[in-house]
C-alpha cells in the first residue's frame, strides 16, 4: 500500500473523474492515517459520538466536584452549568491525551507511574498542578461511567505507544504499508506524528517526503462592490467551462447559494455549498418540545403547525389494470394471467411531496382554534379535537395520533419543577414524534430526525429522574448540530468542489477560489505556563499551536500550487464588511512577484456579449380605487355579519378579495395578540361568570354580583386557555397588571349594573340569520341579507326594557366616545336591530344600547335610560357635535347603512365596485387628468356622506393595500 499522507488531506475527496480509486493507494491525513493503523496494529474499538461521552464526561465531573472545597477549581461553573464545562474539559483532556498525557497514571516511558492521592484534593505528587489533579481524577472515573469510550485521542495515543513499543522490541508486525509520502518537511509535524514516522521507518516502512511543489505563477483577483455583484460574472464564468468541458474546481469556504441562483438562472449546474447546519427539519426537535412545555407558548405551536415533512405520493404505474382483477390480481392467484402479470411487474410511479407534520383533519380545526383562542384546552380547542376525532373515524392511525397528541400537550404536557423536567415524560412526548415522523413521511431526511431523537432520549435517560431545561437545550444542540459546510452539487463531469483548499489533492485544473475570507477561530492556549513546565518535565510533548496553524497553511499552499492557476473572487465587502483575506493569499501574491510575474486585479464583471442590461419596466401600481369585472351573481353576499358589513361600506374591494376569492393574510394562524387577545380573554370571563349565574335561575335574566377573588380566579383559570403567551418567563410584570386591572374592571361592570336594577340576560348571544334579514337590503336573488353573529351582553333595564351593551378593550376610549357623538356607531345600530326584530319594536331608539370599555371600567351610552352615577357612566349627546358623515339618531343612521349597503351591493351586481376607504387613504385621485373619474369619485363619496353611510375613521385599516395598489413600491 502507498499512502499519502498531508495534514490537511482529512474528509478530501481524492476520487475524481480524472484520478480513479486504487485498492492499493491512499491518500489521507492524520485522522485517517490513524484508523488505517489502528486497524494493522488490531486497535480499533466501537467508537461513540461525541455528546454521548460529553454525558459520560459530565456524570464522572460531577462526581469529582462532589468532593471538592466549594472554591476549588471548577466548582462553582459546573454547579451552574455542568454540560458546557463537561464539553470544554473534554476537549481540554483530548487535546492533552493526544499529547501523551495519561491522566492519574502518567509516566512517559513505561506508562506505569502511579501517583499518591492528597489530603488536600491534589491527585498525585505535591508538585502537581491544582487543575491537572483535578483533570486526572475525572480521568480516574471515567471507565466507570456508563456511555463512556475512548475517542480519537485515545486511539492516536494508542498507536503511539504501540508502534513505539514494536519498534524497540525489533518484533516484525506485518503493517501492509510499503510506501507513505509526507507531504511536509517531518520536522514541521507535532511530537507524536514525528515518532509514529519514526517507528513505521523502523518497521519496514519507507517514509519519504514529497518535493515541494513550484511556486505558483498564474494568479488573478476577480472583485466587486458586494458578493451579490460578483456571483453573475463568476456564474457565467463557470458554465462556459462546464459546456466546454473544461476540467476545472471550485474552492468554496462559504455558501454558494447566491452563485446557485445565478447558475441555474442561465441554465448552469449549481456548485451546491450550503452550512451543514441548514437542512429540512434542523429545528423540529426544539420547536416539537418547547409547544408541548408548560406554561405553553402558543407561538411555537404555530411554527410546529408550519412545520411540513418531506414524503412520497403513490401515483399508480404506467400500465393499465386487469379490467377482470383489479388491483388484486396477482394477489388473488391471478399469476397466471398476462395483463395481471404486466401490472404487477411495471415499476410504481412516487412522486415527491409535503404535508403537515400534525397532518390530517386536526392540523387544520387547530389552526381555526388558535385563531378564535391563542391557548391550549379551550372551548375551541376541546372542539376542535372533537371535529377532527368526527373526521378520521375511518383512520384508526390518524384516531390514535390525535388521542396521544391532546393526550401529551393538554392533559400531561411536559412541566419543569425546582428539581427539573421528567426525563421519562420527555422520552413519552419525543415517541410521538417518532411515530408521526415515520407513519407521515419516509426518506433519510425523516430517518436522521429519528435517529437523533433516539439519541437524545439515550442520553436523558443517562441524568436520572430530572433533567433542567438547560440541560436538555444542551443535549438537543450536540445532538442536532451540525457544523462546517456539505457539498450537494449535480454530478458534473467537468467541475469539482472543495471546501479547503488543502482538499485540492494532486490534479491539475485551474482553481476558483470563491470568497477565501480568514475564517479561522483564534485559538487560546488553555496551559498556564507552570501547567506547561510541568507536563513538559513528565515527559508530555505538547505541540506549538504556532506550528500546527503554519502546518495547516503549508498544506493547504502546497494543494494550491500544485493547480498552477488560482482566480479568486473576493469582492471588497462581504456580508456588509470589509473581509480579512485567507493568509494563503499573501504568500501566493509572493510566489508570483517573486517569478517576476504580476498579480492582476479584475472587476468581476461579464464580458462583451454575456451581459445584458436591465431596461426601465413601466411599473404602474393597481387601480386601487375602482376595478371592473364580468357580472356574477355569486359574487352578492346571503348573509352578512357587521363585520363583512362594515368592510363592504368602507373597503368593498379587500369584502370581494377575502369573502369571495378566498384570499387570506399570509401565515398559517393569525394569532390574537396584545389588546385583541386581552380583550378576547376578558370577554370570556364575563361570558363564565353570566353563564354560571344564568345556570342558577335557569336562564332567567339575574342581578350580578361578584366579588374581586371570584373574577381573579376565573381570570386565573381561563389564562392558559386564552392569553397563555403571558405566563411565559419575563412577562410576569405584564400578567400582574393586566390581572389588576381586569378585576378592577369587570367587577365595575357588574356592580354598575347591579346598583341601577339592570339584570343579564345573555352574553354572546346569536343572531340567527335564518330568523332575521336586513329589511330593505338585497343581495343574492335580491332577496334580503340574512344577519347572522353575536351580541356581546343582553341586558334588561328595571322597567323591563331590552338592551345591549357592547365590551370593548381599548386604550383610547376616545374612540367609542365619538362613535356615539358623531352618529356613527354601526355596531350599536345593528344590535339594536337584532334585539327590535325580537321584541317587535319598529324603533331602533327604543332599544337603549352602550359601550363598556373594559379597561377603563366606563360605560358610554347616548341613552337616558343608562345615564348612571356620572362617575361610572359618560353621557353622550349626540347631536351637539355630528360632522358630515354621522346621524343624529340610530335609526337614521340604520337607514343610511342599509341604503350604503345596497348602492354597494348593486354595484358588484352590475360588475362595479369602488373602494371608498383607498379613496380617502390618498388624494392621488384627484389630480387625475381625467376630469371625468375624478368627477364620478367626489360623487361617490358625497352619495355615501348624505345619503348613505361611510365609517370614515376605519378608513386606515387595510388588510390587503398591497394588493389593491393602495401601497407598494411604485415609484
Amino acid at each position: 500500500m502507498h499512502i499519502t499522507f498531508g495534514w490537511g488531506f482529512d474528509t478530501a475527496r481524492w476520487t475524481t473523474a480524472t484520478r480513479p480509486a486504487t485498492l492499493r493507494e491512499v491518500v489521507t491525513g492524520p485522522a485517517g492515517l490513524t484508523e488505517i493503523l489502528a486497524t494493522r496494529l488490531a486497535l480499533t474499538q466501537p467508537g461513540l459520538d461525541r455528546p454521548t461521552r460529553i454525558a459520560a464526561y459530565r456524570s464522572a465531573l460531577l462526581q469529582t466536584v462532589s468532593s471538592l472545597p466549594e472554591d476549588a477549581w471548577p466548582v462553582q461553573s459546573t454547579t451552574k452549568d455542568p454540560w458546557t464545562v463537561a464539553r470544554d474539559l473534554l476537549s481540554w483532556r483530548d487535546e492533552l491525551v493526544t499529547a501523551g498525557w495519561a491522566g492519574a497514571d502518567h509516566d512517559p516511558s513505561t506508562g506505569n507511574h502511579s501517583h499518591t492521592r492528597c489530603t488536600d484534593g491534589h491527585d498525585g505528587s505535591d508538585d502537581t498542578p491544582a487543575r491537572l489533579s483535578v483533570l486526572a481524577r475525572i480521568e480516574a472515573l471515567l471507565p466507570l461511567q456508563t456511555g463512556w469510550a475512548p475517542g480519537p485521542a485515545d486511539l492516536l495515543h494508542d498507536v503511539d505507544i504501540t508502534l513505539t513499543d514494536l519498534a524497540s522490541s525489533g518484533i516484525i508486525w506485518p503493517l501492509g504499508i510499503d510506501v507513505l509520502s509526507l507531504d511536509h518537511r517531518r520536522e514541521d509535524l507535532p511530537p507524536v506524528w514525528q515518532r509514529i514516522l519514526s517507528a513505521l521507518d523502523k518497521l519496514g516502512v519507507l517514509v519519504t517526503e514529497m518535493p515541494a511543489p513550484a511556486p505558483l505563477t498564474d494568479l488573478t483577483f476577480l472583485t466587486a462592490d458586494t458578493e451579490w455583484d460578483a456571483a453573475p460574472a463568476i456564474a457565467r464564468r463557470l458554465t462556459d467551462l462546464d459546456r466546454s468541458a473544461t476540467p476545472h474546481t471550485v474552492v468554496a469556504g462559504r455558501s454558494t447559494e447566491l452563485v446557485d441562483l445565478e447558475l441555474t438562472r442561465i441554465g448552469g449546474t449549481p456548485i451546491g455549498v450550503r452550512p451543514a447546519s441548514v437542512a429540512p427539519l434542523a429545528d423540529i426537535i426544539p420547536v416539537y418540545l418547547r409547544a408541548m412545555m408548560e406554561p405553553h407558548d402558543v407561538h411555537a405551536l404555530v411554527d410546529l403547525l408550519n412545520i411540513r415533512v418531506p414524503g412520497m405520493v403513490f401515483r399508480g404505474k404506467d400500465v393499465p389494470l386487469c379490467e377482470e382483477h383489479g388491483e388484486e390480481g396477482y394477489s388473488d392467484g391471478h399469476q397466471d394471467c398476462e395483463v395481471c402479470a404486466e401490472y404487477w411487474k411495471a415499476p410504481a410511479r412516487y412522486e415527491a411531496t409535503d404535508h403537515p407534520l400534525i397532518w390530517g383533519a386536526l392540523h387544520h380545526t387547530l389552526v381555526d382554534a388558535l385563531n378564535k383562542e391563542p391557548g391550549i384546552g379551550g372551548p375551541a380547542w376541546i372542539d376542535a379535537v372533537e371535529q377532527a376525532l368526527a373526521w378520521s373515524d375511518d383512520n384508526d392511525l390518524e384516531t390514535m395520533s390525535i388521542h396521544e397528541f391532546d393526550r401529551l400537550i393538554r392533559q400531561e404536557p411536559l412541566n419543569e419543577t425546582e428539581e427539573g423536567l421528567s426525563t421519562a415524560a420527555i422520552g413519552d412526548h419525543l415517541e410521538w414524534l417518532v411515530l408521526q415522523l415515520l407513519t407521515a413521511t419516509a426518506g433519510s431526511v425523516a430517518d436522521r430526525i429519528v435517529n437523533q431523537i433516539h439519541q437524545i432520549t439515550d442520553l436523558i435517560d443517562g441524568f436520572g429522574d430530572r433533567i433542567t431545561s438547560r440541560d436538555l437545550d444542551h443535549v438537543i444542540t450536540a445532538v442536532t448540530d451540525s457544523r462546517g459546510l456539505r457539498v450537494h452539487a449535480e454530478a458534473s463531469p467537468s467541475r469539482d468542489v472543495v471546501t479547503d483548499p488543502a482538499h485540492l489533492g494532486t490534479g491539475n485544473a485551474p482553481v476558483f477560489w470563491w470568497l477565501p475570507v480568514d475564517d479561522a477561530p483564534t485559538l487560546h492556549d488553555r496551559l498556564r505556563p507552570s501547567e506547561s513546565a510541568w507536563l513538559t518535565s513528565t515527559g508530555v510533548e505538547l505541540p506549538d499551536r504556532e506550528k500546527l496553524a503554519l502546518l495547516v497553511l503549508d498544506s493547504q499552499l502546497r494543494a494550491l500550487r500544485r493547480r498552477g492557476s488560482v482566480t479568486v473572487i473576493l469582492p471588497t465587502q462581504v456580508d456588509g464588511e470589509d473581509p480579512s483575506e485567507h493568509p494563503a493569499l499573501t504568500f501566493l501574491r509572493d510566489d508570483v512577484r517573486r517569478t517576476g510575474g504580476t498579480v492582476p486585479v479584475e472587476d468581476a464583471v461579464l464580458p462583451d456579449g454575456q451581459h445584458t442590461t436591465a431596461s426601465a419596466i413601466d411599473l404602474r401600481a393597481p387601480e386601487p380605487f375602482y376595478r371592473e369585472f364580468t357580472p356574477n351573481e355569486d359574487l352578492l353576499p346571503t348573509r352578512i355579519s357587521f363585520s363583512q358589513w362594515k368592510t363592504l361600506l368602507i373597503h368593498p374591494m379587500e369584502w370581494l378579495m377575502n369573502y369571495r376569492l378566498g384570499i387570506e393574510p399570509a401565515g398559517l394562524a393569525d394569532l390574537p395578540t396584545g389588546n385583541r387577545m386581552i380583550g378576547t380573554w376578558l370577554h370570556a370571563v364575563v361570558e363564565q361568570i353570566v353563564n354560571s349565574r344564568l345556570a342558577d335561575t335557569d336562564g332567567e335574566p339575574a342581578l350580578i354580583t361578584v366579588s374581586p377573588e371570584e373574577v381573579r380566579d376565573t381570570l386565573t383559570a381561563l389564562l392558559p386557555w386564552y392569553a397563555s403567551e403571558l405566563q411565559l418567563p419575563g412577562r410576569q410584570r405584564e400578567l400582574g397588571a393586566t390581572l389588576d386591572l381586569a378585576v378592577r374592571s369587570i367587577t365595575r361592570l357588574f356592580g354598575i349594573l347591579g346598583a341601577s336594577d339592570i339584570r343579564v340576560s345573555g352574553v354572546e348571544s346569536q343572531i340567527d340569520p335564518e330568523q332575521f334579514s336586513v329589511p330593505g337590503t338585497r343581495g343574492a336573488d335580491d332577496r334580503p341579507l340574512g344577519l347572522r353573529g353575536s351580541r356581546d351582553m343582553d341586558v334588561v333595564l328595571a322597567d323591563g326594557t331590552r338592551g345591549v351593551i357592547d365590551l370593548k378593550y381599548t386604550n383610547r376610549d376616545v374612540t367609542y366616545h365619538d362613535k356615539i357623538l358623531h352618529g356613527t356607531a354601526l355596531q350599536l345600530a345593528v344590535y339594536a336591530a337584532s334585539v327590535a326584530a325580537e321584541t317587535g319594536s319598529e324603533d331602533l331608539s327604543d332599544v337603549p344600547v352602550g359601550y363598556f370599555t373594559l379597561n377603563s371600567g366606563r360605560l358610554y351610552t347616548a341613552d337616558p335610560r343608562f345615564r348612571l352615577d356620572p362617575s361610572d357612566t359618560i353621557a353622550v349627546d349626540p347631536g351637539l357635535s355630528t360632522n358630515e358623515v354621522g346621524s343624529t339618531s340610530i335609526d337614521d343612521l340604520w337607514d343610511r347603512s342599509v341604503a350604503q349597503l345596497n348602492h354597494v351591493l348593486d354595484e358588484l351586481r352590475a360588475g362595479r365596485v369602488t373602494d371608498l376607504g383607498n379613496l380617502l387613504e390618498t388624494d392621488a385621485w384627484e389630480q387625475d387628468e381625467d376630469d371625468a373619474v375624478t368627477a364620478r369619485y367626489r360623487a361617490d363619496l358625497l352619495h355615501a356622506r348624505t345619503t348613505g353611510f361611510l365609517p370614515e375613521d376605519e378608513a386606515q385599516w387595510t388588510s390587503f393595500p398591497q394588493i389593491t395598489g393602495l401601497n407598494g413600491d411604485f415609484a
